[in-house]
């Protein structure tokens, strides 16, 4: 049995159409296999233990408002975040944090596009499993790979560069924005390590490196 999430909504296809930095190495991530219906279903059962471990936590309304918070704009939730964390976060900062984040967005959003993985929710109905997701304002377009995943990995990496004092908790954050989509019920969690391995494939590139983590990069923020 195949099943595919369907056409992506009107707000998303410009992004179809974008060439930059990262959608020069689409080719290559082209080569993924997407998990199957089967494999799919397997991952469910994950989900549904990731959900039960979180919500029969006594740290569970914390971890809600995270998921909550994180599904939103993401570069809100970084200005939220960054000021708890002490980093300097001004406007020109989130708006070249959001520059990449949009550009990051587009290779993603190809992808997806490509793929056509349903969501959890549409494999849930046809496996007759008892998942049921959190309301989710992004959640709405094919699951593979996870945007959230690949952009918070690439962009906390990114501030890291510019404070490595915070890169632990940095590296911290990343992980736990990617664990937030499965809790919610909306990413599998090979969705997760498709969309940071994404993200640590572009970093090894020489151009994205020279552009974004380089010592000149650094001085100019």
């Amino acid at each position: 049995m195949e099943l595919y999430y369907g056409n992506i909504a009107q707000e998303y296809l410009e992004l179809l159409k974008v060439e930059n930095i990262f959608t020069n190495y689409k080719n290559e991530f082209l080569l993924a296999n997407t998990p199957n219906f089967f494999e799919s279903t397997q991952e469910i059962e994950k989900i549904l233990d990731i959900q039960k471990k979180a919500m029969e936590s006594k740290e569970w309304e914390s971890i809600k408002k995270f998921c909550m918070q994180w599904d939103g704009d993401i570069i809100e939730s970084f200005a939220k975040t960054l000021k708890k964390m002490n980093i300097p976060a001004n406007d020109e900062y989130l708006e070249y944090l959001a520059d990449v984040s949009q550009d990051f967005g587009a290779l993603i959003m190809q992808l997806k596009n490509t793929f056509q993985r349903a969501r959890p929710y549409q494999v849930a109905y046809y496996s007759n499993l008892p998942l049921h997701p959190f309301e989710t304002y992004s959640g709405n377009t094919p699951s593979y790979p996870s945007g959230h995943a690949g952009q918070g990995y690439f962009i906390c990496s990114l501030i890291a560069n510019h404070y490595p004092e915070k890169a632990k908790e940095l590296r911290t954050l990343a992980m736990k924005i990617a664990e937030s989509r499965v809790i919610m019920g909306i990413h599998f969690p090979s969705d997760n390590l498709f969309g940071m391995e994404i993200a640590n494939e572009l970093m090894g590139k020489d151009d994205i490196k020279a552009k974004y983590f380089s010592d000149e990069e650094e001085a100019n923020i």
